[in-house]
């Protein structure tokens, strides 16, 4: 009788420190989310209420500008990775960033990548960032952070194959029906441009011939191009610009006819 109840404990003992153990290793989602909720009551995950992904980045974004950085689970709450790391070493913010302002544009590249543009008190532009997010244990976290001064210029010193090979590509596929004709070429003004109407920017589908480029200003061509006789020409101006991962895009388009 000793016997089995001694195995009957044992069994008991064993039980009680396996699911110890396995609440230590993976907590549940809804204890991980509870703990977030209690200590960001006005974040917007925690209302109850379903919003857009952008409106969720921007309230994101406003609590990393806004909150203490002091705060003993500030990097935990916030980033995941080697953000969470470097953020617990370093201050991932501009050195400035108590003189910006709410953002004013938020711009989606994808459902993970987000560009926000942000103002000082005074108004002027302060500073462009590029956010990537996750979704962890139902809470979004920031996995990739950077930003560059809002309005600054690198030179990308595109040379004249690179721009007439990557103009060709936008003529050629401009008459192709893809849902992703615009994202693959354009960003921002461009991007939303084509989205509207993709005559505001290609005049037409029979442009194949690309002949002199000239440079007017930082990355910005101007561009002569011609239908297969020749017969009719326009002049585009082209300001490219790279995403945060290099990747050469057109931001700015506009053309007018020459010939007819």
């Amino acid at each position: 009788m000793k016997k089995e109840v001694y195995i009957g404990l044992s069994v008991i003992i064993v039980i009680i420190l396996i699911i110890l153990v396995a609440n230590i290793i993976e907590p549940s989602p809804k204890e991980t989310t509870n703990s977030y909720c209690d200590r960001h009551e006005d974040s917007l995950f925690c209302d109850g209420n379903d919003y857009p992904t952008d409106i969720i980045v921007l309230s994101l974004f406003n609590d990393i500008i806004n909150k203490p950085q002091t705060a003993e689970t500030y990097c935990k709450d916030y980033f995941i990775g080697n953000l969470e790391s470097y953020c617990l070493n370093d201050s991932i913010l501009p050195t400035d960033y108590y003189a910006i302002m709410s953002p004013y544009a938020i711009e989606k590249i994808n459902n993970q990548e987000f560009r926000i543009n942000t103002m000082y008190d005074s108004g002027e532009k302060a500073y462009e960032f590029y956010i990537s997010i996750k979704q962890i244990d139902e809470i979004y976290k920031v996995s990739g952070f950077s930003y560059k001064v809002n309005g600054f210029v690198d030179n990308l010193y595109l040379s004249e194959e690179k721009v007439t090979d990557f103009i060709s590509q936008v003529l050629t596929t401009s008459s192709i029906e893809s849902n992703d004709y615009c994202e693959t070429y354009f960003i921002d003004e461009a991007r939303q441009a084509c989205q509207e109407d993709i005559g505001f920017i290609i005049p037409s589908s029979n442009l194949t011939i690309v002949e002199m480029l000239i440079e007017s200003n930082v990355n910005e061509f101007i561009v002569y191009v011609y239908n297969t006789d020749q017969s009719i020409s326009y002049q585009f101006t082209v300001l490219f610009d790279n995403d945060p991962y290099n990747e050469l895009y057109i931001r700015k388009i506009s053309y007018s006819k020459i010939t007819e």
